[in-house]
């Protein structure tokens, strides 16, 4: 599929390229690893929210402003450096502060540089060059992603070498390449733009059921029709003219259809007549026959455990089959209890969650 308009997660990264990995299609570096502390990364992040269908690109924004929890588990970012066929492969890791870090070397040589966020997602990954030559552009392919994932995932679009993690930020799109400099000197802000469509869930309790029941949310998940797995190919072209390189973005799915959890917390948090946000990222291509997936307890206002480990299934397709990599829609979730005219203990246990 070749996307519609994506919104730009704006990286800024100070950044040391190097190796501490090895991926399919990438050869071990030897470079030295006593680097220096002075050659760590450091990372200055800037990103836009996704966009709802049809409005324009947001501001970008500070990383841990938009993904607050990245303190407690940001994702590790993925590059490729080819300065030749044989590319080479460097994991930045978040340090906090809106900063990743990395203690390897660069050398001081020419780069054409792509990459993808966030590795954990990835069970294999692999480059090829346009017209094999990656001064042109970059096939990437990504195997065994979940169609569901908790975490934004990304692919590189662009990069602007700047000589130090303060230097005035211009980037642009289908830039990538990257001149190695000496120690201490190689800093880079990175350009990114989503892979996955976005979900955005806010759940409530109906303010009278609220004065009756507590409920507790254990988890929340999307289950997919058919799908288990997914392999993920995108290829980015260089461009002079600032515009978009994502010139192909393709999904295979494969497997069987499973239930995704984006959410978990095993004492489960309460929830109650004010909203509370849990977002979830997808595959474009599953978005029809998808379906939440909710397990709670139910209480009663003593702090009395009633009904333990419940379930509530929605049906998504609707609202959702057709939104696209960089959108985002925003689905607003009431528990009610089941009852219509007649209040029952039965009902008063057994809430619906109905989406709005």
């Amino acid at each position: 599929m070749t996307p519609k308009t994506h919104n730009l997660i704006i990286l800024a990264l100070g950044l040391l390229l190097g190796v501490v990995g090895l991926l399919s299609a990438c050869t071990e570096d030897t470079a030295d690893t006593d680097a220096g502390k002075d050659n760590q990364l450091v990372v200055m992040s800037y990103l836009p929210n996704f966009a709802e269908p049809g409005e324009t690109r947001a501001a970008a924004q500070p990383y841990g402003e938009l993904y607050p929890e990245s303190e407690a588990g940001a994702p590790t970012i993925g590059l490729f450096l080819t300065p030749s066929q044989t590319s080479r492969w460097s994991t930045l890791t978040y340090r906090g502060n809106d900063q990743w870090a990395s203690a390897v070397s660069v050398r001081k040589e020419n780069y054409y540089v792509y990459g993808f966020m966030p590795t954990t997602a990835v069970e294999n990954a692999s480059v090829s060059a346009v017209e094999t030559d990656y001064a042109k552009g970059a096939v990437l392919t990504l195997t065994g992603v979940n169609p569901v994932l908790a975490t934004d995932p990304c692919v590189l679009v662009g990069i602007q070498q700047v000589p130090n993690a303060t230097a005035a930020k211009n980037l642009q799109c289908g830039v990538f390449d990257y001149e190695g400099k000496e120690k201490g000197q190689n800093f880079a802000y990175l350009l990114f733009d989503h892979l996955y469509a976005s979900v955005s869930f806010q759940l409530k309790v109906d303010a009278d059921y609220n004065n009756m029941r507590t409920i507790k949310l254990k988890t929340l998940g999307l289950k997919t029709s058919s799908v288990g797995s997914e392999n993920v190919t995108v290829t980015v072209r260089a461009t002079t003219e600032d515009a978009n390189p994502i010139t192909s973005l393709q999904f295979s799915g494969s497997g069987e259809s499973g239930t995704f959890v984006v959410f978990e917390n095993a004492e489960g948090i309460e929830l109650s007549t004010e909203e509370k946000s849990i977002v979830g990222y997808f595959a474009p291509t599953v978005g029809d026959g998808l379906k939440l997936v909710c397990t709670y307890d139910v209480y009663d206002k003593k702090g009395t455990p009633v009904r333990l480990n419940c379930s509530a299934e929605n049906d998504l397709s609707a609202k959702i089959r057709n939104i696209q990599s960089g959108e985002q829609v925003l689905l607003h979730l009431t528990i009610n209890p089941t009852y219509l005219l007649v209040l029952s203990e039965p009902d008063l246990n057994n809430p619906t969650f109905t989406v709005d």
